[in-house]
Formats: structure tokens, C-alpha cells, sequence
């Protein structure tokens, strides 16, 4: 099952998408679901009735804007470097998971406008598969932890290299993540949730990326150096993971700043594809000041 977050006559709706169709959920179903978010604050195993019977209309998708997936995470945590490739490109060895956060500031939509920041020159790109967390749940075991997962997203982790890692070079204090990472309108997150009942193994699913139609990365979530339930239980050591909370789970070989490749520039259009998940096309828009 594929549910999204749209537009529909001004106003947010949730939708099941079937092919290039769109079935809006009633709008007084249960006092009203606008988002995804209440959806999963009421329980993923509520998804299985969402039914024929609470269709109010199909409409194309073609007559849609769609929102991001999860419209207000608490939380949205990352695991750096947690492909294989991307460690090796990076010269890293990782032995246990290392993660950072965004903010909601970075959300957008899967076909919506990459912001560029008037300071930043080093714009990069990291395609990434999301993992969207369904249920409430602390120091979850390895063992149980795919129970907790509601569904799927694919995203973005577009980053400004040079405010993450150029302006900390030498000073002995690392890379400044938050500002690297915390840019407006730098994570893109959709089209929907695919839910887990539809991808039978999120480990074995092929991760693209384009700008401009130019292939830039092409790997395979098997490459995860932790995966998913390894992600999912040390990020719950301590801290409560909540109904929307995203957790982004790395991305492969073949971003940028590794490469010498060139950053991403006003006018560049940005295409994530995960198989099975659903594909990003993002345009990169130049902030003036």
C-alpha cells in the first residue's frame, strides 16, 4: 500500500495511490485524518482498514501536489556513512553506527524545489532509503525491530559540504553537522509510505541517482554496513521512538565531494530512484539575499 500526503482543492488530504490513481481518504473519517501523521499516531496495524468503504473520490495523480510523506516527524535521525562504498570513497572504517539529526525546516515534498543557500557553493547530493517508524518503542531489540516499522520512503540528504566539513578542516573539532545538514528545503521525502507488506526485503533493493540525467550513484541497500533492525535498535539506546519518526538510512558511493564531481547548481534537476519505493525529482533553485 502506497499512502501520501496531498494537495487537494487547498487543502492537505491523505491518498492510496494505485498506479496513476488516487483514492482521498474521507475527510471526516474518524474526526479527520489530513496527514499520514495522524494515521500512524493511531496505530500501523490501523492501515489495514483503510478500505474502499472510506474512499470519498478517485482522482490522477497528474491533479495532485504531493507533500512530504511524514509532514511533522519529532525526529528525523540519520546513520552517516553506512554503505560500504560510500565508507570506502570516504576512507572510513565504522564499527559501530554513527547518526546525526535534521530538522523539520528541511522537509519537502518529492517533486518540490532544492533551496541552495546563497553561502554555500558545495551543495551534494546523498540518495537514501527512510525508513518510517509506526510505533512507540524504546531500547528495542535487534530482534524485534522490524515490527516497529510502519513503511518505506525514498529521500534526499542534499548537503553543503563546504559549511559541514570545509569550515571545520584543522580545527580538531570535526565536522559541523548542523549546519551542513540543517539547510531549508534540503530533504525531500516521498512520494509515500510504501508499506512493509509491500516490499518483502528492504535489504536487497537497487538506489540511484541522476542529475541531469547523468548517473551519479548506483548501488544496493545490501551494502548497508548496519542494517535496518541494527539502525533501529541503537538509535532507540535511550531515546524514544515515536509514531512518524524517520530514520534515513545511508547513502552508497558517488556523491560529489569524494568524487570531484561538479556541485549541484542552479537549474540542475535531481532524480532519486529506490526500487520498490518510489523516485524523487527535485530541482535546484539559487537562494538570493
Amino acid at each position: 500500500m502506497k499512502l501520501a500526503n496531498v494537495i487537494w482543492n487547498s487543502k492537505a488530504r491523505v491518498a492510496l495511490i494505485d498506479g496513476r490513481s488516487a483514492h482521498l481518504l474521507h475527510d471526516r473519517l474518524h474526526n479527520g485524518f489530513d496527514t499520514t501523521d495522524q494515521i500512524l499516531a493511531s496505530g500501523i496495524n490501523y492501515m489495514d482498514n483503510l478500505s474502499e468503504s472510506i474512499y470519498e473520490r478517485t482522482v490522477p495523480v497528474d491533479n495532485l501536489k504531493f507533500l512530504p510523506a511524514v509532514m511533522n516527524p519529532e525526529k528525523i535521525i540519520l546513520a552517516a556513512v553506512n554503505y560500504r562504498s560510500h565508507a570506502e570513497e570516504n576512507r572510513r572504517e565504522m564499527d559501530s553506527p554513527y547518526f546525526f539529526t535534521r530538522f523539520r525546516n528541511t522537509l519537502i515534498g518529492p517533486y518540490d524545489d532544492l533551496l541552495l543557500p546563497a553561502t554555500s557553493k558545495k551543495v551534494d547530493w546523498e540518495a537514501e532509503l527512510a525508513v518510517i517508524i509506526g510505533y512507540k518503542g524504546k531500547y528495542i531489540a535487534r530482534e524485534r525491530a522490524m515490527e516497529y516499522v510502519a513503511g518505506y520512503a525514498a529521500a534526499n540528504d542534499f548537503s553543503a559540504r563546504d559549511k559541514q566539513i570545509d569550515s571545520f578542516k584543522g580545527r580538531g573539532m570535526g565536522s559541523h553537522w548542523f549546519l551542513g545538514k540543517s539547510i531549508d528545503r534540503s530533504f525531500p521525502l516521498g512520494p509515500y509510505i510504501i508499506t512493509t507488506d509491500s516490499i518483502n526485503d528492504p535489504s536487497d533493493l537497487g538506489i540511484r541517482l541522476f542529475v541531469n540525467s547523468e548517473k551519479m550513484q548506483d548501488g544496493k541497500t545490501s551494502e548497508m554496513i548496519f542494517d535496518i533492525p541494527a539502525l533501529i535498535h541503537h538509535a532507540s539506546d535511550g531515546v524514544t521512538l515515536m509514531p512518524g519518526d524517520i530514520i534515513s538510512t545511508g547513502t552508497p558511493s558517488g556523491v560529489a565531494y569524494y568524487n570531484e564531481r561538479p556541485f549541484i547548481k542552479d537549474g540542475d534537476v535531481i532524480r532519486t530512484e529506490i526500487e520498490k519505493v518510489g523516485e524523487l525529482i527535485n530541482r535546484a533553485v539559487q537562494e538570493t539575499i
